[in-house]
C-alpha cells in the first residue's frame, strides 16, 4: 500500500480538519470504484432493514496546482432495503429522538448523492487558508401504505485558517451545517385513514393521529468551530490535537402549517401538537503522538466526545426529554514498510460508551459497554500475477450494567406502555447486547496489459450476538482503478 491509498486508509489523522491533513504534501492520485453489497440483518434495532442490497460509486482524487492542494470525492449509492419497522426517515439513526412513524413498516428504495471538496492555499509565509464543503441529497420511498416519499438534503460548509511558525501548526476551523427532510405520506388505491405515532425517545407523545395524507418536516441548522495544532518535535515525531464545539437545533414540524407565514411574527405557523425542537451540544477532543522509525511507523491517539441533548414540545413548553452520551477511546496504529512501501498496518483500540436517555414521564434508559478491537493488514506482491492486500479485523463488544427503567400505562401516559413498549425494549436489547464481530478483505490487483491499474475487491463480515443466538452478516465486492 503506498502513501496514496494511505490518504483515506490506514493513515492517522483523517478524523482532524482537512486543512491540518492537507498540509502534508502528496503524489496526485485519483481512485473509482464500482460496488455491490449485500446484508443479512436478522437482529436489529428499528430503523434497520431485514434484508439489505446496494450499488455504490465511489470516486475520489487529490491534486496539488503550484502550491494550492486540493481534495474531492463522489460518492453515488442506490439500495433497496426490506422489513423497516416503526421508521421513516432516510438515515437509520437520526440525531434527533422525536420521530413521526407509522406502525405498518415496509420495504424501501433510496439514492443517495454525496460531494465533498476540500483546498488549502498560502496567503502568505505563515498564513493558509482552507475551505471545505459536503453536499448529501438522498431521496427514497416505502412501497407499502401509508407510503412514504422521502426528500432531504445536507450542506456543510468549513472555512479554516492556519498559522506555520518552526516546527508549530495552529490552526481555527469553522462548521456550518444546514439540512432538511420532508416526508409525504399517500394512501395509493383507497381513501383509508391510517395511524401516525410520535415517539419521543422512549414514549409515545401524545395520541396517534389518523390521516389519510400526511406531511412532516425536520428542518435542521448547526454552528460551530474546532481549534488545532500540530508540533513536529524531532526526526519526524510529532503531536497533533484538536478541541471542538457544536451546536445543532432540530425542528420537527407539520409541514401544512409551516407553508403559511404569520404576518405579525414574520415567522411560520406551527401545530403546537405536532411540533417539537431538539438540540445538542457536542464537544470532542483529540491528543494523537507519531512515533516514526526507519521500518516502523506508531501513532497513539487518545479521543473523546461528548453530547448533550434536550427536546422542547411546543405544546407543553417545556423539556420532557434529555439525552447524555460520552464516546472515549484509544488507539494504536503500526505501520511496517518494505522498500518504501507499506506492507504491514497493525491496529487495536478500546472504546467506552456511557450514556443516558431520560424521558421526564416515563423513564430512562441507561446504556454502558466497551468494546475492543484488533486488525491487520498486508500487502505483497505474486511475481507475475500482481499485487495482493489482505486485512482481517475482530472486535469484542461487551455489557458494563446497561438499564432500562420505563414506567408501565397509567392516566398520564395511556397507550405508552402497549405501543412503544416492545419498540422501547428490543432496542435496548440490541444496543446493550454484547457481540463479537469479524471482517476480512482481499484486494487483488492482477496488472492486466489491457487494463494495469485494476483491481477486484472482495469483503464480507458477521457479528454474532450469543446471548440471542443471532448472526447479521454482509458480502460485498467492488471493482476499481487508480491512476
Amino acid at each position: 500500500m503506498d502513501e496514496q491509498a494511505l490518504f483515506l486508509f490506514g493513515k492517522p489523522g483523517t478524523e482532524l480538519p482537512f486543512s491540518l491533513i492537507l498540509g502534508d504534501s502528496l503524489p496526485d492520485f485519483n481512485r473509482l470504484e464500482l460496488s455491490g453489497t449485500i446484508r443479512r440483518q436478522p437482529f436489529r434495532e428499528t430503523g434497520t432493514p431485514d434484508k439489505f442490497k446496494g450499488l455504490n460509486f465511489s470516486t475520489y482524487g487529490y491534486k496539488q496546482v503550484k502550491q494550492l492542494r486540493f481534495f474531492g470525492k463522489f460518492d453515488y449509492g442506490h439500495s433497496t432495503e426490506d422489513n423497516i419497522m416503526w421508521h421513516d426517515r432516510l438515515s437509520s439513526h437520526p440525531v434527533n429522538p422525536f420521530q413521526l412513524v407509522d406502525s405498518i413498516g415496509g420495504s424501501w428504495k433510496k439514492d443517495q448523492y454525496h460531494l465533498q471538496v476540500h483546498g488549502l492555499a498560502p496567503l502568505t509565509q505563515h498564513w493558509a487558508a482552507g475551505l471545505g464543503l459536503n453536499y448529501r441529497v438522498e431521496s427514497g420511498g416505502k412501497d407499502q401504505n401509508p407510503r412514504a416519499g422521502n426528500n432531504a438534503f445536507e450542506i456543510t460548509v468549513t472555512p479554516s485558517l492556519t498559522y506555520r511558525t518552526g516546527n508549530w501548526n495552529l490552526g481555527i476551523e469553522g462548521w456550518y451545517r444546514g439540512s432538511r427532510e420532508d416526508i409525504d405520506f399517500l394512501t395509493y388505491q383507497n381513501n383509508v385513514g391510517y395511524d401516525y405515532f410520535f415517539i419521543n425517545g422512549l414514549s409515545l407523545y401524545g395520541h396517534p393521529l389518523n390521516r389519510i395524507n400526511f406531511s412532516y418536516r425536520y428542518d435542521a441548522t448547526g454552528k460551530g468551530g474546532t481549534i488545532f495544532f500540530q508540533n513536529k518535535v524531532s526526526w519526524g515525531k510529532r503531536w497533533t490535537g484538536k478541541l471542538g464545539y457544536k451546536i445543532w437545533e432540530e425542528s420537527a414540524i407539520e409541514t401544512p402549517y409551516a407553508s403559511s407565514l404569520n404576518q405579525e411574527t414574520g415567522r411560520l405557523e406551527s401545530n403546537p401538537e405536532t411540533d417539537a425542537q431538539y438540540s445538542l451540544e457536542r464537544f470532542d477532543g483529540l491528543v494523537s503522538f507519531t512515533l516514526p522509525g526507519e521500518k516502523w511507523n506508531q501513532h497513539f491517539s487518545v479521543a473523546a466526545q461528548y453530547n448533550d441533548g434536550r427536546n422542547f414540545m411546543t405544546q407543553s413548553a417545556q423539556t420532557n426529554l434529555t439525552t447524555q452520551y460520552l464516546n472515549a477511546q484509544i488507539d494504536w496504529k503500526a505501520l511496517l514498510k518494505e522498500e518504501m512501501q507499506v506492507r504491514w498496518i497493525f491496529n487495536a483500540s478500546v472504546n467506552l460508551l456511557s450514556g443516558k436517555t431520560n424521558n421526564i414521564l416515563y423513564g430512562y434508559q441507561k446504556l454502558e459497554t466497551l468494546t475492543a478491537h484488533g486488525s491487520v493488514f498486508h500487502s505483497f506482491f505474486t511475481g507475475q500475477k500482481g499485487r495482493i492486500e489482505t486485512e482481517l479485523a475482530a472486535s469484542w463488544e461487551t455489557d458494563l450494567g446497561s438499564t432500562l427503567n420505563i414506567a408501565p400505562a397509567s392516566v398520564f401516559i395511556p397507550q405508552t406502555s402497549e405501543i412503544t413498549g416492545p419498540v422501547v425494549r428490543h432496542n435496548f436489547r440490541y444496543l446493550s447486547a454484547g457481540d463479537v464481530k469479524v471482517f476480512s478483505q482481499i484486494t487483488w490487483y492482477p496488472e492486466w496489459k489491457p487494463a494495469p491499474n485494476a483491481y477486484i475487491r472482495l469483503a464480507g463480515g458477521a457479528n454474532r450476538f450469543t446471548a440471542m443466538e443471532e448472526t447479521n452478516s454482509f458480502v460485498e465486492i467492488g471493482l476499481g482503478s487508480y491512476f
